[in-house]
């Protein structure tokens, strides 16, 4: 990984404490200094960051003023689509006006800018979606994260959009995430019901946060890394197919693992069939994304 431009020493991570910040903060280049923007003080003081509730600006515009970052990655999000559905406001306030807010400082200041959105901005009728494909959402969660594009786009247009699909890799707690709750579900013989119509390009956390990193060091060394780019991975899969992927690499029973249609859960927004992402672009920039099962192996031999 490129070494970034000596003026840069301070980058600034939203959402720090989430899934995907950890494997940020796991793969961070050591000549930077990190500071993590939470909405705990106390925890933001033990860290060595900023308080950042992204429903109130007010608790944080100021502090991200005195603390004059070279840099931000901006990974934060009301992610739940469920609570985004029955709090459009707050998740409007969150995942469009915060993102707005922090992408117009770094335009203001010409500092590199990485934003992470999400497949979810496409309808899924007419996938692999190229990031040139225009947004089509289906629900609050889509329409905000498309709205918070165009806001970046306008406050800063060389900043990084980023659109990530759905990621799974080593959680603190093994129970955790994708991989780890499917596993353990699987160990415990625990009845799952997991769609089979319902596909992604599913991604490791970590080959991902491996991406963003390089596309902010080579925006802060003046490469040209602006505009959309997808960090999807090879594989079209639905989660019922990750269950029996898992299944076979740590040897478990599957049988409890039964096959649904989308249609027939009531999840509480509305969801979209194939949001795939075509990430051949971001491939040939040199990101290496990793399949499912070599990933899935490396996760196996770390436990």
């Amino acid at each position: 990984m490129a070494a970034p431009a000596k003026s840069v020493k301070r980058v600034l991570i939203t959402g720090a404490t989430g899934f995907l910040g950890g494997h940020l903060l796991a793969v961070a280049p050591e000549h930077w200094t990190l500071v993590a923007g939470l909405r705990d003080w106390e925890k933001a003081e033990e860290w060595g960051g900023m308080e950042m509730d992204l429903a109130d600006p007010l608790s944080w515009r100021k502090r991200l003023f005195d603390l004059a970052p070279d840099a931000i990655l901006h990974a934060a999000a009301l992610a739940d689509t469920g609570a985004c559905e029955k709090d459009p406001d707050q998740s409007f306030q969150i995942n469009v006006k915060a993102t707005e807010a922090l992408a117009k400082y770094a335009g203001s200041r010409g500092i590199p800018f990485v934003f992470c959105s999400t497949d979810l901005v496409f309808d899924g009728t007419a996938a692999p979606y190229a990031p040139q494909a225009a947004p089509t959402p289906v629900n609050v969660y889509g329409r905000h994260k498309a709205e918070a594009e165009e806001a970046v786009r306008r406050e800063h247009p060389g900043a990084t959009i980023a659109r990530l699909p759905l990621m799974y890799g080593a959680s603190a707690n093994p129970k955790r995430g994708l991989i780890g709750g499917l596993r353990t579900g699987l160990i415990a013989g625990r009845p799952m019901t997991l769609f089979h119509d319902e596909y992604r390009t599913a991604a490791h956390a970590l080959r991902v946060a491996e991406g963003l990193w390089a596309w902010l060091l080579a925006a802060a060394s003046g490469e040209h890394r602006s505009g959309t780019w997808h960090f999807g991975g090879p594989q079209r899969l639905s989660r019922y197919a990750m269950a029996l992927e898992v299944a076979q690499t740590w040897d478990l029973d599957a049988s409890a693992v039964r096959p649904v249609a989308q249609a027939s859960v009531n999840t509480g927004s509305p969801r979209p069939a194939d949001v795939s992402l075509d990430s051949s672009a971001t491939v040939d920039q040199g990101w290496k994304h990793g399949s499912l099962d070599e990933e899935l192996a490396a996760i196996k031999g770390a436990d």
